[in-house]
């Protein structure tokens, strides 16, 4: 019966909400976008890098950022620094 009104507004063309996702962000990250994504946090190179996040995550996304400092300024817009 829970899928009911999902099919009604299917049937109506009425898009559903979209699925929000959470995602780890850490100064030396390098995992793609998706490979980021997940209930467990992510650290180090297993996270992704400030400019995939600000380049990929949408509205609803909640994007979770590690130790570290992120600069602003540079080609991106952001520059990645570990702190000491």
């Amino acid at each position: 019966m829970r899928q009911l009104p999902l099919l009604l507004l299917a049937a109506l063309g009425i898009p559903a909400a979209a699925q929000a996702w959470t995602y780890w962000v850490s100064a030396d990250g390098q995992a793609a976008w998706a490979d980021c994504e997940g209930q467990v946090p992510l650290d180090g190179t297993g996270a992704c890098a400030l400019d995939t996040a600000s380049a990929s995550a949408v509205a609803g996304d909640a994007v979770y950022l590690s130790g570290g400092t992120c600069v602003v300024g540079g080609a991106s817009g952001m520059v990645r620094r570990r702190s000491p």
